[in-house]
């Protein structure tokens, strides 16, 4: 993990602003946005190469888009019940997950060892790459596919979802290719599979 290189303040935010992404491309080092006091106004919020939130206390109540790359020594807020995207990467986050919202379409997670919570019912889909979790055993009907992967086969545990596991538990679902499984009967299951799309 790399050490951290920077500490930018966002200063004043206008309060109509609906989209915010902080990066540092390239960057060898970390560095930590504060994120206290964003505008309830925002709908999108990444936080993306080579940044790393503190101070979010509160996400904005109609946010529907969360990508957070390097969360680290904080455990997140509730995530608000508008959204619709959460990508996180877990490498250095200890938490468990927030519940996820009754509208969510698309999980993304990424190094995360700990507890799923409940999947809600819109969701469509879920990725789950170098994690150790377990899926719950009844799967939303809204699932048409499930995209899970672990390149590194001394990490690979019994259960724990990687690619090259075509009999990971997910009933319902088939191994299609490496690190996809689709819903048996999904209309288009065949042409999906086969086009890599």
């Amino acid at each position: 993990m790399p050490g951290t290189c920077a500490i930018p303040k966002l200063g004043t935010l206008p309060p109509s602003l609906q989209y915010l992404e902080v990066s540092i491309p390239g960057s060898d080092c970390l560095g930590v946005v504060d994120l206290q006091g964003l505008p309830e106004s925002l709908r999108v919020l990444r936080i993306k190469e080579g940044m790393t939130p503190t101070n979010l206390v509160a996400l904005p109540p109609h946010l529907q888009v969360l990508e957070l790359d390097y969360p680290q020594d904080e455990q997140l807020p509730p995530l608000p019940q508008s959204l619709r995207k959460f990508r996180m990467g877990c490498l250095a986050y200890k938490f468990s997950l927030p519940d996820l919202p009754p509208a969510l379409e698309d999980l993304s997670l990424k190094d995360y060892h700990g507890p799923l919570p409940e999947l809600p019912s819109t969701l469509k889909r879920p990725g789950v790459h170098e994690c150790a979790v377990q899926f719950p055993p009844v799967l939303p009907a809204s699932l048409r596919s499930v995209s899970s992967h672990y390149d590194d086969p001394d990490l690979q545990s019994p259960g724990s979802s990687h690619y090259d596991d075509p009999e990971l538990q997910l009933p319902g679902f088939r191994h299609a290719c490496r690190g996809l499984w689709v819903r048996i009967g999904a209309e288009g299951e065949a042409s999906s599979a086969g086009s890599g799309a």
